[in-house]
């Protein structure tokens, strides 16, 4: 059971989370179940929604608990992706709305800036009826300020202390943990691997994540046997949450392949972990990690690049050690006693613009 030392009291009145509550079902860990789990001391109660896999049963179990829970909240934090995705936060925004519940938006992933310029008057009215607008990261909040300009960024949380870190890295042991999935590019991993292997024989790889199923796994597993090099990589199925801190022990450097990003979480925990990250440098990486300074970036795609960044980790182990403490020390800000006051900040400024009677009659309930 996770103790969380708490850093202010306890507010009377509960709060919604409506987003991808999966962690169950497909393995992959969501910021908003983190969030969950680190507000919950400091709210009279935290409901969370959907753990449904079907995206129909879905949306109809996030409408069901904003009605059927209606007098346990006053706050709802509405998780915002683009795509079809972007229909949950409509639709249970205006419903929340109509309760006169005040509706705290939160915006995620990489390819959102690209779908509010496809669709200005969309986000634009979407972002205009929240109380708040929040951004995991100030590549998100920039792009996301013409829609609306009062954007807020709190960064996602991890629990830092869950992250121990290694005195003497090998420097040899690859590590790769997203999904399985065409956007994070993971057979990039693969060629990078090829590469470095040519020069170093005892490099191996570790790739952790749930298959997606749009056959990025089995590309993945084709690609190393046509290479040569699947005796170099283990491929793991999705791990727990709890699990990351175990798995980022058994790695050196994390590769980070995606060609769309935002602020990755899985990022942040290799950090934390003072792994050597090397990164594609897009989306919201940029502004999360500097070039030198805490990882070492590369164009997106480009598998050749990310190998010689990996041996150049390899060839300059004190340097790439150095580069890790300076990776941790970078993402204490990450850590969720500082998340927390920002969100409770909100949260609680949210609730006083709400309607005072409606608010007494939430705390007394």
């Amino acid at each position: 059971m996770l103790k969380i030392e708490l850093i202010q009291p306890r507010q009377p009145y509960g709060v919604l989370i409506i987003g991808n509550f999966l962690s169950e079902i497909t393995g992959a860990h969501s910021a908003s179940e983190d969030l969950a789990v680190a507000l919950k001391p400091y709210f009279r109660e935290i409901l969370t929604t959907s753990s449904q896999r079907y995206r129909p049963l879905r949306l109809f179990s996030m409408v069901a608990a904003v009605a059927r829970h209606r007098r346990r909240y006053q706050v709802a934090v509405v998780n915002v992706f683009s795509g079809r995705a972007f229909m949950w936060a409509e639709i249970t925004s205006k419903i929340l709305s109509a309760m006169g519940k005040k509706v705290i938006l939160a915006l995620h992933g990489g390819a959102l800036p690209q779908f509010a310029m496809k669709h200005p008057q969309k986000v634009t009215r979407l972002l205009a009826g929240a109380a708040s607008v929040i951004a995991p990261s100030e590549y998100l909040a920039t792009a996301m300020r013409p829609y609306r300009p009062d954007i807020q960024v709190i960064p996602n949380g991890i629990f830092l202390d869950r992250y121990s870190v290694r005195t003497q890295p090998s420097l040899k042991r690859l590590l790769w943990l997203r999904a399985f999935h065409e956007i994070y590019n993971p057979s990039m991993a693969i060629d990078a691997l090829s590469r470095v292997l040519e020069k170093y024989a005892d490099v191996t790889l570790e790739m952790v994540g749930p298959d997606k199923g749009d056959g990025s796994l089995e590309r993945c597993r084709e690609r190393a046997r046509e290479k040569g090099v699947l005796d170099k990589v283990v491929f793991r199925n999705a791990i727990r949450k709890e699990e990351v801190p175990q798995a980022l022990q058994r790695g050196d450097i994390f590769l980070n392949t995606a060609s769309v990003d935002n602020t990755p979480v899985s990022v942040i925990e290799a950090m934390a972990a003072e792994l050597c990250v090397v990164s594609t440098d897009v989306g919201g990486i940029p502004y999360l990690l500097k070039q030198g300074h805490d990882a070492l970036l590369v164009r997106a795609g480009d598998s050749d690049q990310m190998a010689a960044a990996i041996e150049t980790l390899i060839c300059a182990p004190e340097e790439a050690i150095a580069m890790a403490r300076r990776a941790r020390h970078t993402v204490e800000g990450f850590d969720f006693p500082c998340v927390v006051r920002k969100w409770c900040s909100v949260l609680e400024s949210a609730r006083i613009s709400g309607n005072p009677a409606q608010a007494a009659e939430e705390e007394c309930y």
